[in-house]
C-alpha cells in the first residue's frame, strides 16, 4: 500500500469512528475517493459555489455559514478542500450511496443506550440503589464529560456517555503525561493587576470627575489631549473612561464625557481606535509571552515589543509638544493619523491568532498570507514582512538544525518533524513489526507552513539521513589535500581524535521570504548532501551489496553446495522432533558445512545462524498475508509445536548490525526465511524422491514391467520428481535470478537510501509472489509436496529390507573374488526378486500406490487449472505461466483439465 493510500485509509477510518460508520461503509468511501486523486484547486473551484450548494441543502443555512466562518477564522487547515468534497457528494448522482452513509442518525439516543449502557444499569431493576459516594462520582464524571452543548438524552445514556468521556480524558491524560510540562507565571503576577501595561480593570460604576462644559474650549482641548495621550499609553483619563472587559480578547471600548464640545468629541472618537488597538496588542503580548504558547509566539511578541518602543517614543514626543503648548487636538489627529494603519493591521493579525489560538506554523502562515494580501501597500507589507522575519526565526532555526545536523530542538512541539523516543535502532533486531525508519521520525501535518508543504517530505528525509549517519557512530572528516570527505578508518593514526568529527557543510541561514524557490534550493542542497553521504556509507563502508549477495547465497540457495553437505550430515538429527534437537549440534554441523564448501570464501559466513521456529511454513505464509504480529516466533498450541519435526522447524538466521538493519531489518529477514523454508522443503522432497529411486532401481532390474503397480510406483516417483525439479528450476532461475539481476541493476542507479529500501522490498515481494508463496495456489503446492513425502516414506518403508540387503552385499563383495562376488550378486538379486514379488503381489501395496497416484494427479490438475484460470482472468503474472509450460509442455494435463470441465458442465446441465 502506498503512502497516499495508507494516509487516505487512516483518515477515513478516523472519520468513520467519530460518526459511527461500519468498516464496510468506510471502505466504500475510500473506494470512491480513490477514483479521483486530483488535488483541490481553489482557483478552479470557487468556494462561494460550494458554500451555496451546501447551505441550500442544509436545514439551517445560517448556522452552517456561521460555523464555516468560525472555522475559517481559526485558520483550520484543508477546510475549503473538505467543504468542496462535501458539496461534490451532495450534488452528484453517483454518490447517493455515500451521501446516505453520512446522513445523521436520529436514533442516536437509543443506539447509545443499547450499545454502551452496562447491563447492571439497563436491566430495568428499579430497586437497585447507588451509594452516595457512587452517585457523587457519577455526577463528577457527567460534569467533567459535558463540555459540549446540552443535548436531551435519557439518564441512562447520559451516564454512559459521561463514563466514556471520562475514560477518554484518562487516556488523554496518560498521553499528555509523557509531554513536557511548561512553567507558568507565578501567582503574584495575577494577584497584582497593576503590573499590566494595559488599562487597569476597574469594575466600579462609570462617573465623571467634573463637568467639562463649564470649562473654556482651550482648557477642554488641553484636558482631552492629555486624556488621549494617557489612553494611548494604557491609562484612563479624567474625561475618557473604559469599562472592564468580559472577554480577554474583546476589543476595548471608551466612553467620552457627553458635555464635551461636539467637535472635539468627534475628533477624539477618531483617535480612540489607536488606543483600542494598543490595548488589544499589549494584552496579546502579555498573554502570548507565557511559556506554553511556544517560541514562534514569543518571537512575535518580542518583535511587537520592539514596535511598541517606537510607539512609546512617539507618545513622549507628543507629550513634549504638549508641554510646550504646541499640541492641539487637530495636530494630535494629524500626527496620529499615519500610525492608524500600522496599529490596525497589527490588531487584525492579533485577532486572527487569538480566534484560532494559533501557535507555531499557523502563526507563520497568517503572516505569510498577510504579506501576499498587502502587496499593493508597500509600507504595510514592509511592516508585516518584518513581523514574518522575526516571528519565523525560531522555526527556521529548528529547520536549519534538522536539515544540516539531523537534530530536533523543539521544546514546544511546534516543528513539522516529530520524534518517537521510545523507538530505538536496537528494536530492529527484537521487534518484528518495528518500523524504525518509518516511525522514528514522522511529519506532523498540522505544523507544516503552507509554503513548505511541497517539500516537507524531502525535509523529513534530509534529517533522517543525517540522523542515521550519526546513529552509526561513523565519523567523516575532510581530506586536506582533495577536500573530499573520507572515512574514519582512512584518517591517519596521528590525527587528533578530537578532530575526527563528521564534517557537515556550513549551515545556511534561512530567512522568511515569499519566494518559495529559495526554500526549495536550500532544502535540495542539504538533501543531496545527506543522501549521498548515507548511501556511500552503506554501499562502500558497510558493503551493502556484498551483504545482500551473502544473504542470497544462504537464504535463496544461490550456492547451495553447503546445503547439500549440511543435509547429508544433519538429516538424521533433523528428522527428530524439534524439542529433542540440540541447537548447538546443528550449529556445529552448519559451520562444518560452511568451512568445507565454497561458502568458506564468504567473509560474512560467521554472521549466519540457525534456529528452530515454533510454526511451520504454512503458518508463516498465512500470517504474512497481513503482517500484524509483533513477533516472528508465533505462539501456536504446545501440542503442535511438540509434534513439529526439525526439518519443518529449521530456518536460517542472520546477525545484522546498524545501519545495515535499515535495509535488512526483522521484517525483511522474515521474508528471506519464508523463501528459504520453501526452497529447503523443495530440496528435502527432491532428496526423498531420489532416495526412492535408489530403493527401486534393483526392483526395476528384477521385475521389469511385469508388475503394473510397481511400474506405476516408479512412474509416479518420476512424475513427482519431475514436478519438484521443474518447480525448483523455475523458482531459482526464472524468478530469483531474474529478479536479482533487476535488483542489482536498480541499485546502481539509486539516489538515496529510500530507493534502496523500495527496490529491496520490491525484489522480495516479487520473489514471494512469483514463487507462488503469497498466491492462493500455495496451499495446493504444499499439499502436493506433502503427498510426495508420504509416498516417499511409504516406498522407503516397504523396500527397506531390499535396501539393507543391497548395502550388506556390497560390503561382502569387497572381500570376495570376482567369481564369488558374481555368484553372490545373483543370489542376492534372486532374494530381492522374491521379496519384490511378495511385496507387489500384496493387494495393500496396489491400493496404496493407486491412492497416491490418484491424489497426486488430482492435486496437480487442480494446481494447473488454477494457474490457467488466473492467466485467463488476467490475475496471474507472466512468470507464473512458465510453470505451466514446464510441467505441461505437450498439453497433456491441459487436455485432461478440459475434459474434466466438459464432464462437470454436462453433469450440471
Amino acid at each position: 500500500m502506498s503512502g497516499h493510500e495508507f494516509q487516505l485509509h487512516n483518515r477515513v477510518d478516523k472519520l468513520a469512528e467519530i460518526i459511527g460508520l461500519k468498516k464496510n461503509d468506510a471502505l466504500k468511501i475510500v473506494t470512491y475517493l480513490e477514483k479521483d486523486r486530483t488535488p483541490f484547486n481553489p482557483v478552479l473551484n470557487p468556494m462561494h459555489e460550494s458554500l451555496t450548494k451546501l447551505a441550500n441543502n442544509s436545514p439551517n443555512p445560517s448556522d452552517f455559514t456561521q460555523k464555516y466562518n468560525e472555522l475559517k477564522g481559526k485558520n483550520i487547515r484543508d477546510l475549503d478542500a473538505f467543504v468542496f468534497f462535501l458539496s461534490e457528494i451532495s450534488e452528484k448522482s453517483e454518490t447517493a450511496g455515500i451521501k446516505k452513509l453520512l446522513e445523521p442518525r436520529h436514533n442516536f439516543t437509543s443506539t447509545v443506550e443499547n450499545t454502551i449502557v452496562p447491563d447492571s444499569m439497563s436491566s430495568g431493576n428499579s430497586s437497585s440503589k447507588l451509594s452516595s459516594t457512587a452517585l457523587a462520582e457519577m455526577k463528577d464524571k457527567v460534569l467533567k464529560g459535558s463540555s459540549s452543548p446540552i443535548v436531551t438524552l435519557s439518564a441512562t445514556a447520559l451516564t454512559s456517555i459521561s463514563k466514556i468521556a471520562f475514560s477518554d480524558k484518562s487516556k488523554n491524560r496518560r498521553k499528555e503525561s509523557k509531554l513536557q510540562i511548561y512553567p507558568e507565571y507565578p501567582t503574584w503576577m495575577h494577584d497584582r493587576p497593576n503590573l499590566t501595561w494595559d488599562f487597569y480593570p476597574n469594575a466600579e460604576k462609570f462617573e465623571m470627575d467634573c463637568e467639562v462644559n463649564k470649562l473654556a474650549l482651550s482648557a477642554q482641548e488641553d484636558m482631552i489631549v492629555d486624556d488621549l495621550l494617557n489612553c494611548m499609553s494604557g491609562f484612563e483619563g479624567k474625561f475618557i473612561k473604559t469599562p472592564s472587559l468580559g472577554d480577554k480578547h474583546a476589543e476595548r471600548t471608551f466612553h467620552i464625557e457627553r458635555s464635551l464640545d461636539p467637535a472635539m468629541r468627534e475628533l477624539a472618537k477618531r483617535i480612540l481606535p489607536v488606543c483600542s488597538h494598543y490595548s488589544l496588542i499589549i494584552r496579546f503580548v502579555e498573554e502570548k509571552s507565557e511559556f506554553k504558547w511556544g517560541l514562534v509566539n514569543h518571537a512575535l511578541c518580542a518583535s511587537i515589543r520592539e514596535l511598541l518602543k517606537n510607539h512609546f517614543v512617539f507618545i513622549c514626543q507628543l507629550e513634549n509638544l504638549q508641554r510646550k503648548g504646541n499640541l492641539s487636538l487637530q495636530k494630535l489627529w494629524y500626527y496620529v493619523n499615519p500610525i492608524m494603519g500600522f496599529m490596525e493591521i497589527l490588531a487584525s493579525i492579533i485577532k486572527v491568532i487569538n480566534k484560532g489560538d494559533c501557535c507555531g506554523s499557523a502563526v507563520i502562515d497568517i503572516l505569510y498570507e498577510k504579506v501576499l494580501a498587502y502587496s499593493g501597500d508597500p509600507k504595510l507589507q514592509e511592516l508585516i514582512f518584518y513581523l514574518g522575519q522575526t516571528t519565523s526565526r525560531p522555526y527556521f532555526e529548528m529547520l536549519r538544525d534538522w536539515i544540516f545536523k539531523g537534530q530536533i530542538n523543539d521544546p514546544y512541539n511546534e516543528f513539522m518533524i516529530t520524534e518517537d523516543k521510545d523507538i530505538t535502532k536496537e528494536k530492529l533486531k527484537e521487534d518484528f513489526n518495528e518500523k524504525f525508519w518509518e516511525k522514528k521520525y514522522s511529519i506532523n501535518s498540522q505544523n507544516i507552513p503552507k509554503f513548505l508543504a511541497t517539500i516537507s517530505e524531502k525535509i523529513l528525509l534530509t534529517g533522517k539521513y543525517l540522523n542515521a549517519i550519526f546513529e552509526t557512530g561513523s565519523m567523516l572528516v575532510k581530506d586536506v589535500n582533495s577536500n573530499e570527505l573520507v572515512g574514519f578508518e582512512n584518517v591517519p593514526a596521528k590525527t587528533d581524535n578530537k578532530s575526527r568529527r563528521f564534517d557537515l557543510p556550513e549551515p545556511v541561514e534561512i530567512y522568511f521570504t515569499v519566494k518559495e524557490e529559495v526554500y526549495k534550493q536550500i532544502v535540495e542542497n542539504a538533501y543531496n548532501f545527506s543522501s549521498k553521504i548515507l548511501l556511500n556509507l552503506l554501499l562502500k563502508d558497510h558493503r551493502l551489496i556484498d551483504r545482500l549477495r551473502s544473504l542470497k547465497h544462504y537464504f535463496l540457495l544461490d550456492q547451495s553446495d553447503f546445503m547439500v553437505h549440511f543435509m547429508d550430515i544433519a538429516e538424521e538429527e533433523l528428522d527428530k522432533p524439534n524439542t529433542e534437537i540440540r541447537l548447538n549440534k546443528i550449529e556445529s554441523l552448519l559451520e562444518v558445512s560452511l568451512r568445507i564448501t565454497s561458502a568458506n570464501s564468504d567473509p560474512y559466513k560467521d554472521d549466519l545462524r540457525c534456529k528452530f521456529l515454533l510454526n511451520d511454513l504454512k503458518s508463516m505464509v498465512i500470517k504474512i498475508q497481513g503482517i500484524t504480529q509483533k513477533n516472528v516466533e508465533l505462539e501456536l498450541d504446545s501440542e503442535k509445536s511438540k509434534n513439529l519435526k526439525g526439518l519443518d522447524a529449521f530456518v536460517l538466521d542472520y546477525a545484522i548490525k546498524w545501519p545495515l538493519s535499515l535495509i535488512i531489518n526483522k521484517k525483511t529477514l522474515f521474508k528471506y526465511q519464508i523463501l528459504f523454508r520453501h526452497l529447503f522443503l523443495m530440496k528435502h522432497v527432491e532428496r526423498q524422491l531420489l532416495t526412492v529411486w535408489l530403493c527401486t532401481k534393483s526392483g526395476e532390474m528384477c521385475l521389469g514391467r511385469s508388475y503394473p503397480y510397481y511400474s506405476l510406483a516408479c512412474a509416479l516417483r518420476q512424475r513427482m520428481l519431475n514436478f519438484v525439479q521443474n518447480f525448483l528450476n523455475y523458482m531459482t532461475f526464472e524468478v530469483i535470478e531474474s529478479s536479482w539481476n533487476t535488483f542489482e541493476t536498480n541499485l546502481k542507479e539509486v539516489a538515496n537510501i529510500d530507493n534502496v529500501i523500495e527496490h529491496h522490498a520490491k525484489f522480495l515481494d516479487t520473489c514471494l509472489r512469483d514463487c507462488i508463496i503469497t498466491n492462493d495456489s500455495f496451499l495446493l503446492i504444499q499439499k502436493i509436496l506433502s503427498e510426495c513425502i508420504m509416498f516417499s516414506v511409504f516406498v522407503q518403508g516397504v523396500t527397506k529390507n531390499i535396501k539393507d540387503k543391497e548395502e550388506t552385499s556390497q560390503l561382502e563383495w569387497k572381500s570376495m573374488t570376482l567369481k564369488e562376488s558374481q555368484e553372490r550378486r545373483k543370489k542376492i538379486l534372486q532374494e530381492i526378486s522374491d521379496d519384490l514379488n511378495k511385496m507387489v503381489s500384496d493387494e495393500a501395496f496396489a491400493t496404496s500406490i493407486k491412492s497416491y497416484d490418484d491424489k497426486f494427479s488430482k492435486l496437480l490438475l487442480d494446481l494447473l487449472a488454477k494457474i490457467i484460470n488466473d492467466m485467463s482472468n488476467g490475475l496471474g503474472e507472466t512468470k507464473i505461466g512458465n510453470v505451466l509450460y514446464r510441467l505441461d509442455f505437450n498439453d497433456h494435463y491441459r487436455n485432461q483439465i478440459e475434459k474434466m470441465r466438459l464432464s462437470q458442465s454436462m453433469i450440471h446441465q
